[in-house]
């Protein structure tokens, strides 16, 4: 039978009590040598989107693990590895926050966006922090080094995160809600990750420069 167009949760909740009425606790099941199992893309969908529900704590965790070992392995310094860090933890937590504000539902396109915060904040962080020490090794003062990295690269990365701002916002105007949940979950994740690079990776920069006292 057909189930009627609805939010991934509620259509889980309709399987399992499908499932429930097929299998009663303490009652009978169905005639003896007849096996009953839901199937079809409805219920793969529903079940999809309740395991990304489940694991989406997690799977953040285990993507920043990566990029810290990613980071340490390619600068083979500590140090180095923990600046551009700073802001995608950061990052990372903000968009959790931001998106509970905004009470949207997540859907399977939605609820991975944990990762696209954690690419895009790394990308911004580690070209902005590899162009700041490039300002420093010219033998630049740790202020002049920020003002001509972010005068130049830092423009750059602000013009390339407002623009794919701008273009996932497009897609809030949509009647179809999972693309709409997905546009604006996405603006608010670039969002939180240009925030990151733009206002906390010069602090982390300074406080690198200090030992991290």
């Amino acid at each position: 039978f057909g189930i009627r167009v609805q939010p991934l949760d509620q259509q889980q909740d309709l399987i399992e009590d499908i499932r429930a009425q097929i299998h009663p606790p303490g009652e009978p099941g169905p005639p003896e040598g007849t096996e009953v199992e839901l199937a079809g893309l409805p219920v793969i969908a529903a079940e999809a989107n309740a395991d990304l529900s489940r694991s989406r704590y997690w799977l953040p965790l285990v993507g920043l693990a990566v990029v810290a070992l990613v980071l340490a392995l390619v600068y083979r310094s500590a140090r180095r590895a923990l600046v551009p860090l700073l802001p995608v933890v950061l990052a990372t937590g903000w968009s959790a926050l931001v998106v509970g504000a905004m009470d949207v539902a997540l859907n399977p396109m939605s609820a991975t966006l944990g990762a696209l915060v954690i690419a895009i904040s790394t990308e911004f962080s580690v070209i902005l922090s590899a162009r700041y020490h490039e300002e420093r090794g010219l033998g630049l003062s740790v202020g002049e080094a920020l003002r001509r990295t972010y005068a130049r690269t830092g423009t750059a990365v602000l013009a390339s995160g407002a623009t794919a701002i701008a273009g996932f916002a497009a897609l809030a105007a949509t009647d179809i809600r999972m693309l709409r949940d997905f546009g604006l979950v996405t603006v608010a994740d670039l969002g939180v990750a240009l925030i990151g690079a733009m206002l906390v990776l010069p602090a982390a920069l300074v406080w690198a420069e200090e030992g991290f006292a």
